[in-house]
């Protein structure tokens, strides 16, 4: 999936889990040259449990970084709203074992 969170909207994913996609593994690539602080739009990784409000890090959406984390409740996240037009490219390394994993 490449995805455009639009800066003008202050663009932004709700925290979530990536449980529900049948995957394994998350792998995200970042698009974004010349991204500054000031421009928001990081990924923030909680630590364990999907309640749990503890940051575990923020990381900046800079151009050509590749974040793999993985799919599973063990790591809720969001996107930070943007202030600037934010792509990322996302991969879900799938898994048959995984819930949802039997879907096409």
């Amino acid at each position: 999936m490449v995805a455009c969170y639009p800066g003008e909207a202050r663009g932004r994913y709700l925290r979530h889990c990536d449980t529900g996609r049948g995957a394994a593994l998350t792998a995200i690539l970042y698009l974004n040259r010349g991204w500054s602080a000031e421009d928001g739009g990081q990924l923030r990784l909680y630590e364990e449990g999907f309640h749990n409000t503890q940051v575990r890090a923020d990381v900046a959406p800079l151009a050509g970084r590749l974040l793999l984390f993985w799919a599973t409740e063990e790591c809720p996240h969001e996107v930070l709203p943007a202030r600037r037009d934010r792509f990322a490219m996302t991969i879900w390394c799938r898994d048959s074992t995984v819930a949802g994993g039997d879907t096409p």
